[in-house]
């Protein structure tokens, strides 16, 4: 049976436009039930995060590598993101997120040592060094925390779907890691982290 590719290429921007949309619809949802606290500049914010996320979620899960338009890209933004909201923590916000890319690349180097290969993406140290720069260095072991569940969840639902090797496979945590932030991002940081 043939399939027509060129159909599904047609609908690349509808799909792309509907998740934009979608995102912004969760922004403004979260701004409704805040009782309308949330600026409007927090909607824009949030709507241009979360779908920079997820394209580099995307990606990340059927390549194992995220561009770095997105994962470094994301850095500068969160940066403006925080000089709007907050001037004064920018410093923090950037030195934090340096921190915590130099956090996980040590980690890789860790694991690298004891295992012999590569536990840890470049791209995902980058990602969280930009996650840093959005959220604050206190609020990134919730990040980490919400994005180490959510791949531990994942792969614990396809060892019992039957897939043997599911612990020993590469894993994109690309997506994990933006669900941690984009979660901290709408709700806040984690209050007993």
């Amino acid at each position: 049976m043939a399939v027509d590719v060129s159909n599904s290429r047609k609908r690349k921007p509808v799909g792309t436009a509907a998740l934009f949309g979608g995102l912004f619809a969760v922004m403004a949802g979260a701004a409704w039930i805040t009782g309308g606290a949330m600026p409007v500049a927090a909607v824009i914010a949030g709507g241009v995060l979360g779908g920079l996320l997820v394209f580099g979620a995307v990606i990340d899960s059927h390549k194992l590598y995220i561009p770095d338009r997105v994962s470094l890209g994301l850095f500068p933004l969160g940066l403006l993101a925080t000089w709007h909201f907050d001037p004064a923590a920018v410093w923090i916000h950037a030195l934090g997120g340096l921190t915590a890319g130099l956090f996980l690349l040590g980690c890789d180097l860790a694991y690298r040592r004891l295992r012999g290969r590569s536990g840890i993406g470049m791209g995902d140290a980058k990602l969280f060094a930009s996650a840093g720069a959005w959220v604050g260095p206190a609020a990134l072991p919730g990040v980490l925390l919400i994005g180490c569940l959510s791949a531990i969840a994942l792969l614990l639902v396809r060892r019992m779907e039957g897939d043997s090797r599911a612990l020993s496979r590469r894993l994109a945590f690309g997506p994990h890691l933006s669900l941690g932030l984009w979660a901290i991002w709408l709700f806040g940081p984690l209050s007993w982290v």
